[in-house]
């Protein structure tokens, strides 16, 4: 049965956070399913390879698990999802919020071994004396935003605290929702989820708890140049992604002739995304996961251009002439290298159209360290220009 809410729960209290909208009954299946996302297409795909051929069971996995590995966004993905199980068991087993008669306390998931990484999610503590005011924030009117519900609890000095009460359960779990309850989802069922979870009973018993109406999903007050962290994070994200778009469309004579490897601009954007959030410390987490965000996203697109400086300053024999045989307007297939990708150049169908098909041209390219090909288009780029003028002189006279 359902608690109401006017019944505090005794204190002190000992909360766990979820990791999603259901009843904490629903941990293992939920994480089970997760672990199935990878584990089932791997083996129908095994499994259909081995009923279709004459190859073993284990040769047909092989092939599967190759033909996995040939597809950038599944090896992002085999690559993600591990780590997403393992943050999840970490926050269960290891994130709590502490509520006794003296007040709250926020202990991270990211201490003892893990406590390098603190600054991403740093602990805290507030006295019941020490809270001002507490105001809850409904924003979430559909059944993924419940957990947006916050309450903000603003302290005499220093930065507000905001915390999502129905993320916060003990055990039992009896706040939780079935698994019939999200298929009619609605915002009174929010409302009434929130107002019965063990962290908003046992502020209500002890604080007024108002309602924000602010419109703004931004922290009120809230000066992001006054954040030493923020302010830096802001600079790098302006000058990362002033490299990427100058060097990449400007400055760089090179460009990519196969996808490039999709590790460096995983790991550009995690490395980003964690530096900004450890810069970010102590602001509140919507300003800090915007900035950091964008940051993340600046730090990805500026491996785009570094991968042709690295991969054209680690090619041993240097940026070479290769010759090409013409095989239609902008088409090219190299004449000495079979294995060597094709050119495609779309547009200037004049310049193009100057040469036969069948006719042979040189074009500079390199392949690096990173193992893929890319093309200099300064030669090709100077004999547009060269035969464009010559048109338009002979259009003048």
């Amino acid at each position: 049965m359902t608690e109401s809410v006017s019944d505090s729960p005794a204190l002190p209290l000992t909360l766990k956070r979820r990791t999603h909208l259901l009843n904490a009954g629903y941990n293992r299946t939920f994480a089970g399913l997760m672990a199935l996302l990878v584990l089932v297409p791997l083996a129908l795909s095994g499994l259909l390879l081995y009923l279709a051929g004459d190859a073993g069971l284990a040769e047909a996995c092989r092939k599967a698990l190759q033909a996995v590995i040939e597809d950038p966004l599944l090896v992002a993905a085999l690559v993600l999802l591990p780590i997403v199980l393992a943050y999840l068991w970490v926050v269960m087993r290891h994130e709590r919020l502490l509520i006794t008669d003296q007040g709250i306390e926020y202990r991270s998931a990211l201490r003892g071994p893990l406590s390098f990484l603190g600054g991403l999610r740093p602990g805290w503590r507030l006295g019941w004396s020490d809270i001002e005011s507490v105001s809850l924030s409904e924003s979430g009117s559909r059944p993924q935003m419940l957990q947006w519900w916050r309450l903000s609890l603003k302290p005499a000095r220093g930065p507000a605290r905001r915390v999502a009460p129905y993320v916060w359960y003990s055990v039992p779990d009896r706040a939780g929702l079935k698994l019939s309850q999200v298929t009619r989802f609605d915002r009174g069922m929010c409302r009434r989820a929130v107002q019965n979870s063990p962290l908003y009973r046992a502020i209500k018993a002890r604080m007024e708890i108002e309602r924000d109406e602010s419109p703004s999903a931004l922290a009120e007050g809230f000066d992001l140049w006054s954040h030493k962290g923020l302010t830096v994070a802001v600079v790098g994200f302006f000058l990362v992604g002033a490299y990427a778009v100058g060097d990449a469309f400007f400055a760089s004579p090179w460009v990519y002739l196969e996808a490039p490897p999709p590790g460096p601009f995983l790991a550009a954007g995690v490395v980003g995304l964690v530096l900004a959030q450890a810069l970010g410390r102590g602001a509140p987490s919507l300003e800090r996961w915007a900035v950091a965000g964008l940051f993340a996203v600046a730090a990805a697109g500026a491996v785009y251009p570094a991968l042709l400086r690295v991969n054209a300053a680690t090619d041993p024999d240097g940026a070479i002439a290769y010759r090409f045989e013409q095989t239609g307007s902008g088409e090219f297939r190299s004449v000495d290298h079979p294995g060597m990708p094709a050119l495609q150049f779309d547009g200037e169908r004049e310049f193009w159209a100057q040469t036969e098909v069948g006719s042979e041209r040189e074009f500079v390219l390199a392949r690096g360290s990173l193992d893929f090909w890319q093309l200099d288009m300064r030669p090709v780029q100077m004999d547009m220009r060269l035969f464009y003028m010559g048109l338009r002189r002979g259009d003048d006279g």
